[in-house]
């Protein structure tokens, strides 16, 4: 396809859907509602004008109308310039309302009738007349486009068949063939279900971009199959070609013939499934479905499949497609993600093609093979570019052709099938992947960040219908990441950041009606890249921007020019960074602005954000990064001005910095009512949650921080009665102001269904005493807020038992912390039988006072159970029916003195101040999943004996448990050992020598007076710590595997220092010794030799070098890379 039929396509694809998208149709009925009746006549007419426009422009889209582009083009520009204007006025006349019910609310009156004002329906009524004259226009413009035949331009799902014949060569796929082959021949284990109770079949799937190569591997896996006959019967489908199911189960028939075998097939599809039932009963067969798209064709499987369930077991079915979750709602159990060929075997691929019937020898080879290798490096890795363009330059081997070749744009020829592809995606879902344009090609993009930004441009909002904006972004974000227009991409940090594969940057590119014009102006995007331009081409068109590099020249003479901009990106990469002057002139002079998202020089000592005026009427995301030239300094905080309350749009706000409202604004922030999120540098000081009657803004996601009850009038517990959009985490203090269950019952959290986490806290009077400090060191936060009227009264408050009982967790919660609880019993959706918390994971009890714990926890999944500070004098009375916890955390527990049976199921059992008596040997019997146990200062006289049982044990701790005397013998699992506070014997376990996986070992402040002489046996060791043992005076002969070994005296007050032990006999044989650490002793004579391995030997006593000749020496022996303190 020549480059000026690519942009004839472009502007089709970017215009044809839009005709008729749902933000079109969204603007028209808000027409219709604001100009009244009169005018809905008129404006049906114009979507009807619409829809034949689209259909119009599809057509010639398909005729590749080339010459059509440029005056197409160029109304296509002036059309959407004109529904964006519609737009633009629809929003100012919501903003004016937004703001009349802002005034009447601060005025406490009657919610009004809200009017819009002459100017402004006088202003839409101008716009729709242009936006009519415009659709007359076109109708008049493409009325007289010549367009071919119905047939030659008919749109068709089809491509060129690659049916079950072998690929001419695979290349770098050896691996990835043996793979899937492995896949196809795992079979059932003896005794799973036959084909008589499950299905006989399991499905495989190759899933990849467009033109990775997934029919070529699948075909390479067929070829072999037929060579190994370990199936009966093969089968070869591709899904896109053909997909009517009589048709394909016609197909299926034929292939599954043996050779010379005849069939008539029969005419309807219940004799045709009966007749392919007949082919593959007990038989193994492979079917292969080439090129799988999309649900409708899933439906239409379900139709072709029934026939198959008559199979032998071990039958496959071999699927390629481009979306992931296609493969997975069709049921496949091995996913096989089609990997990039590594660049030499793209390559010898690209040279293969290239180079058909060229000798390898001579001058002329060696010269085609350094241009072939710089074209295929332009070709980014894509196997459908490289057969294509190789396929080309095979024709003419001349290498002045090769080298115009590679001097061109290679990726023209390729785009129709990723064209293809793009179009089966919904227009919402394709304008919410076109605003990915505007970042820099592998710009690290985050899928919360990417979805609040297409909810910001009103991308979500006409397809949202009963949904919220936020479902229908991630469902477009999976969509794309589905069919890997979105990829992931590895990071360092927990965060996952995702990418736009180059390919899809080409395709998004070409979108422009004359290929000599800025292809980012045209489509509405611009990016200011390193080598800055000096002209923005066609301003008046440029609604996005990205800026990678930022110069103040430039933004002050083009930038704020834009007067159409939407958005302003800066990315993170930029050196240098827009001052806090500039961002005071952006906001007053860019109107439209809808997205800010900039870095500014902030002035020093400024603690100020520059103020937003009355001019950003349309701003819904506002992400702000201040920086100074001491980045690390957060010491103090930034001021939102007064205005910062009137952008009643307002969808997001994030700040590096923490910053507090001006103190005339605290009230009018439940204004705005579009608010989803507002996150600061650090949240623990974010003050949202601080502001009185919070519950108006009712489309919050988060709040930041913990939502704080009080006895003022705007903080009560019912405001968080409609906030039914909280997701992830909801802290709610301050409970002991609840006044009654009535009021907890109205704060409806089970209503809160995407709450994941949940924390419940009532303050006591020691912690009112401990947060008297941090209170005053808040205060310049809280006092701009104002406390509000009291709402106290003399009404006795219900017992606390009563308030939790209605503070009953939405049903997907999975933790769930309750603090300072201080009823005497507990609430009845934790212990009953139903289990209304299924989901339930994580449960914690901090600082309870009620004796008794609850009566039992119904929660199938509760994998942890924290109880600390807590009154109760037993465990809840089922424990040993917890069967999913894995974790157990008990904390000064006082009045808890025994230990019921647990769980099996526990891995993790740390105990702390636990004052009771010895558990029963039979308990430790059971825990045979245990691996950590830690005990801290138990009253515990010994260790189980049987202790040796808990096969899968891996780490035992044991700090300060004084009256525990001697060890019992250990499991031979064991890997990390650590004793603090020893007060026995010497005595060892009786196996240590049988320690083989011990790797950890630290004895701490212990009254050993050596170590056992069996040391040299735990052949697994790694590292051995002696910290405060001052009886130990010397060490035994240590294994040959220790890396680390450190030996720290601590001495106290008046304590003179001692010698350091007598060094291990074979200390110079530890040749794995990396880290060697003495601290705190006197001497460190005679010193051994030491092994060359040692790395890092560090003494804190500089006296001790003082006549250490031989020490110096040892450090000048070692590596290059040694230490010395």
């Amino acid at each position: 396809m020549d480059p000026v039929s690519i942009a004839a396509v472009g502007w089709g694809i970017s215009f044809a859907g839009w005709l008729v998208s749902p933000i079109i149709s969204k603007l028209l009925d808000k027409c219709y509602s604001y100009l009244g009746f009169h005018s809905s006549d008129r404006l049906e007419k114009m979507e009807s004008k619409l829809l034949q426009l689209k259909h119009i422009a599809e057509k010639v889209e398909a005729s590749n109308g080339a010459q059509y582009a440029e005056p197409v083009g160029n109304w296509t520009k002036k059309l959407k310039s004109a529904f964006y204007d519609v737009e633009d006025i629809l929003d100012a006349i919501d903003y004016h309302r937004l703001r009349t019910e802002a005034v009447h609310r601060s005025a406490k009156s009657t919610k009004p009738v809200f009017n819009i004002d002459p100017s402004s329906r006088g202003k839409l009524s101008s716009a729709i007349d242009m936006l009519e004259k415009l659709i007359n226009e076109g109708q008049e413009l493409l009325s007289w486009v010549k367009l071919p035949t119905a047939n030659s331009f008919e749109m068709t799902n089809e491509r060129e068949y690659k049916g079950p014949f072998p690929p001419p060569a695979v290349f770098g796929r050896v691996n990835d063939v043996q793979t899937i082959r492995g896949m196809l021949h795992d079979t059932p284990a003896a005794g799973e279900p036959g084909p008589s109770t499950a299905l006989c079949y399991s499905v495989v799937a190759i899933h990849g971009l467009p033109g990775s190569g997934k029919t070529t591997l699948a075909q390479s896996v067929f070829e072999e199959e037929k060579k190994a006959g370990y199936f009966n019967v093969i089968i070869w489908i591709h899904v896109s070609q053909k997909f009517a199911v009589k048709a394909v189960t016609s197909e299926m028939i034929e292939a599954a013939l043996a050779p010379g075998e005849k069939c008539k097939l029969a005419r309807n599809l219940g004799k045709l499934q009966h007749q392919l039932k007949e082919k593959l009963e007990h038989k193994k067969f492979l079917l292969v479905l080439d090129d799988v798209w999309n649900n409708k064709d899933l439906k239409k499987l379900d139709e072709l499949l029934p026939p198959l369930r008559y199979g032998d077991s071990g039958s496959k079915i071999l699927v390629t497609t481009r979306f992931e979750g296609v493969a997975k709602a069709l049921g496949a159990q091995n996913l096989f993600p089609i990997p990039e060929l590594k660049e030499d075997k793209f390559i010898e691929m690209f040279m293969h093609y290239a180079l058909n019937g060229l000798k390898n020898s001579g001058q002329e080879f060696r010269e085609h093979k350094i241009v072939g290798r710089e074209i295929a490096q332009k070709l980014r890795g894509s196997p459908m570019a490289a057969k294509l363009v190789a396929g080309e330059l095979s024709k003419n081997l001349q290498i002045d052709h090769w080298i115009r070749t590679r001097d061109s744009d290679l990726l023209k020829d390729t785009m129709g099938a990723i064209w293809w592809s793009y179009k089966q995606l919904e227009e919402h879902v394709r304008q919410c992947f076109r605003y990915c344009i505007m970042f820099p090609r592998r710009y690290p993009l985050k899928r919360e960040e990417l979805v609040d930004l297409w909810m910001a441009e009103g991308f979500l909002e006409a397809a949202s219908g009963a949904n919220n904006m936020e479902n229908i972004g991630h469902a477009c974000f999976n969509d794309l990441l589905s069919c890997s227009f979105i990829q992931p991409k590895e990071h360092s940090s927990d965060m996952t950041y995702f990418t736009i594969h180059d390919l899809f940057h080409d395709l998004l590119e070409d979108w422009r009606p004359d290929i000599n014009v800025s292809r980012h102006a045209v489509s509405g995007y611009y990016r200011i890249e390193e080598g800055i331009v000096s002209e923005i081409p066609e301003p008046d068109q440029v609604r996005h921007l990205c800026i990678e590099s930022y110069n103040e020249t430039m933004f002050k003479e083009q930038i704020l020019k834009l007067k159409n901009l939407r958005t302003i990106f800066m990315s993170g990469t930029t050196e240098t960074m827009m001052t806090e002057n500039d961002l005071g002139l952006l906001f007053k002079s860019l109107r439209k602005l809808r997205v800010v998202h900039v870095y500014y020089k902030k002035y020093k000592d400024s603690k100020v954000i520059p103020n937003f005026g009355d001019h950003l009427k349309h701003l819904r995301y506002l992400s702000l990064y201040p920086c100074d030239d001491d980045d690390d300094d957060y010491d103090y905080d930034l001021t939102l001005s007064g205005d910062f309350t009137k952008l009643y749009h307002l969808q997001m706000f994030y700040c590096s910095r923490t910053c507090v409202l001006h103190p005339s604004s605290s009230e009018e922030m439940c204004n705005l009512v579009n608010l989803r999120c507002m996150t600061f540098h650090d949240e623990d000081m974010c003050n949202l949650v601080n502001i009185p009657n919070i519950g108006r803004l009712t489309l919050l996601r988060t709040l930041g921080g913990a939502f704080t009850v009080r006895k003022a009038s705007g903080y009560e517990i019912q405001q968080l009665e409609q906030l039914d959009k909280l997701c992830g985490t909801l802290k709610i203090k301050g409970l002991e102001n609840v006044r009654s269950k009535e009021e907890a019952r109205q704060a409806k959290l089970a209503k809160k269904v995407h709450l994941r986490e949940l924390i419940l806290q009532w303050q006591t009077d020691n912690q009112s005493s401990e947060n008297k400090d941090v209170q005053k060191s808040k205060k310049h936060r809280i006092s701009c807020l104002g406390a509000g009227p009291s709402t106290s009264t003399n009404q006795i408050p219900d017992p606390q038992e009563k308030v939790l009982e209605e503070l009953c967790p939405p049903c997907l919660t999975s933790m769930l912390e309750i603090k300072g609880y201080g009823g005497s019993s507990y609430p009845s959706w934790l212990s009953e039988d139903e289990g209304k918390l299924k989901n339930l994971q994580y449960l914690k009890f901090l600082r309870c006072s009620a004796s008794c714990p609850p009566s039992k926890i119904c929660t199938l999944n509760l994998h942890t159970l924290i109880i600390e500070d807590c009154s109760w004098s037993s465990l809840p009375g089922n424990m040993e029916c917890l069967a999913s916890l894995k974790v157990l955390f008990i904390c000064n527990c006082e009045n808890m003195l025994l230990l019921p049976r647990l769980p099996v199921s526990l891995k993790e059992i740390t105990i702390h101040y636990w004052k009771g008596t010895d558990p029963c040997p039979e308990i430790w019997v059971s825990l045979v999943k245990l691996t950590e146990l830690t005990l801290n200062d138990c009253n515990w006289t010994s260790l189980p004996e049987n202790m040796e049982r808990l096969t899968l044990l891996k780490v035992l701790e044991i700090r300060n448990c004084k009256n525990i005397l001697s060890l019992p013998r250990l499991p031979m699992s064991l890997k990390k050992l650590q004793i603090f506070g020893w007060k026995g014997t010497d005595a060892c376990p009786g196996n240590w020598e049988s320690l083989v996986n011990l790797e950890y070992l630290s004895l701490h402040d212990g009254s050993w007076t050596s170590l056992p002489e069996k040391m040299e046996m735990l052949t697994s060791l790694d590292i051995l710590s002696i910290t405060n043992c001052k009886n130990i005076m010397s060490l035994p002969r240590l294994p040959l595997s220790i890396r680390g070994l450190y030996c720290i005296k601590t001495p106290g007050v008046g304590e003179p220092l001692r010698n350091i032990p007598i060094w291990p006999e074979n200390m110079e044989h530890l040749t794995l010794l990396e880290t060697l650490m003495i601290s705190g002793y006197k001497n460190i004579h005679p010193l051994p030799n030491l092994p060359r391995s040692l790395e890092t030997f560090s003494v804190d006593n500089k006296n001790l070098m003082k006549d250490s000749e031989a020490l110096l020496q040892m450090a000048a022996s070692t590596s290059s890379g040694s230490n010395s303190t």
